[in-house]
């Protein structure tokens, strides 16, 4: 018992476009909404976390040069 079931057209679709292709469209474009706000996530992540790797190679290189200071390099 397989009726033939139609396709809904899904609500925002415009008149006369295949509702399968507007729906993969709508997708895809939203598909590459998320990558660029990831994105911008990651860049604004490494812009908060700047100073504090700053920080830390001051620190490192503190250590380095205490470290050469005490004679063992």
């Amino acid at each position: 018992m397989n009726a033939h079931t139609p396709v809904l057209k899904p609500y925002g679709c415009p008149q006369g476009v295949d509702p399968r292709k507007w729906r993969h469209s709508v997708e895809t474009r939203r598909s590459d909404q998320d990558i660029r706000s990831i994105g911008y996530v990651l860049v604004y992540a490494m812009d908060i976390l700047k100073p504090v790797r700053e920080l830390l190679n001051r620190e490192r290189a503190a250590d380095i040069k205490a470290f050469r200071a005490a004679g063992n390099a």
